[in-house]
């Protein structure tokens, strides 16, 4: 578990740390680690938020209230080297100005003394970005990866979601196949798959949930330039000892088969088969045509 990393980072005193992100998780991984920050040993630690917009303020307190003065990339870093007490300093898209148009030498050098100098303190500094490639640190940032969530994640994540739905509303049944659809959706991508079925089907099934989660995931793949053809409308002949083979282990591909272990490597096979089908028929269609050349 990330979290779980960047404590054992924080308590032996890392003090510039990357952790790559999704726009669309920023608020849940800054909410996760404030919660679990204050958990550390000794007391816990504070953790404070940073962007450009509203500059840096303390993290759990509502409403959030910045700092002033501290969107300044600068004035953020000298207020963190004036601060003593345990903690965690998320700085969201602070890359843009170590590197690239926006880059500021004096503001790399200022950091880079910086890192140094929290190292015998009981502070650290997170980089959250989409993508860190920061060469001038090398050695003395260690990036980690927020990635997407768990299936026990969302599955605690739907839990909660559901939960709270008014009484009036048909809330669903959080099964395994609803959550392997939201697997690879960050969780505020799902809780706007999930909100959107509500307010378009009030009587909203696990399988109607489910198929909206899907179009969701269809959306995002789409955005990434990732292209599905539609299915064919003819059925694939042929392959009759692999057809055999699935129909006999059919449950082992069950849902809630949990005793015996999945499968794994089927689907290479097919894929190779597939490939070489193709190269068979290729050069058959070569020989074909050299032959047809030959007797012209």
């Amino acid at each position: 578990m990330i979290f779980t990393e960047i404590e054992h980072f924080v308590r032996a005193s890392f003090s510039l740390l990357g952790v790559t992100c999704s726009p669309s998780s920023v608020s849940s991984f800054t909410r996760e680690l404030t919660a679990y920050a204050a958990n550390y040993p000794d007391g816990g630690y504070q953790v404070f938020f940073w962007n450009y917009d509203k500059g840096l303020g303390k993290c759990g307190s509502q409403p959030f209230e910045p700092l002033p003065s501290t969107n300044d990339p600068l004035n953020v870093l000298e207020q963190i080297e004036d601060t003593q007490d345990k903690a965690v300093y998320i700085l969201h898209n602070f890359q843009q100005f170590l590197t690239g148009q926006k880059a500021d030498p004096l503001l790399v050098s200022r950091l880079f003394n910086l890192a140094h100098k929290l190292k015998t303190t009981p502070q650290t500094i997170i980089l959250l970005e989409e993508d860190i490639s920061l060469p001038m640190f090398e050695g003395l940032i260690h990036i980690l990866d927020y990635g997407l969530p768990s299936a026990a994640v969302i599955k605690a994540f739907l839990k909660q979601l559901v939960n709270r739905l008014p009484s009036g509303i048909t809330k669903p049944h959080i099964g395994d196949k609803l959550i392997r659809s939201c697997q690879g959706l960050t969780i505020a991508e799902i809780n706007d798959a999930v909100r959107f079925s509500l307010k378009k089907y009030p009587k909203l099934s696990s399988e109607v949930c489910r198929q909206q989660v899907n179009q969701f995931k269809l959306a995002k793949l789409k955005r990434l330039g990732v292209e599905l053809s539609n299915e064919p409308d003819v059925k694939v002949g042929g392959c009759q000892n692999l057809k055999s083979w699935l129909a006999r282990r059919k449950k082992l591909f069950a849902v809630g088969n949990k005793k015996l272990p999945q499968p794994k490597g089927v689907m290479l096979v097919v894929i190779w088969s597939i490939i070489l089908l193709v190269e068979i028929l290729s050069f058959c269609n070569l020989k074909k045509e050299a032959l047809v050349g030959y007797f012209k």
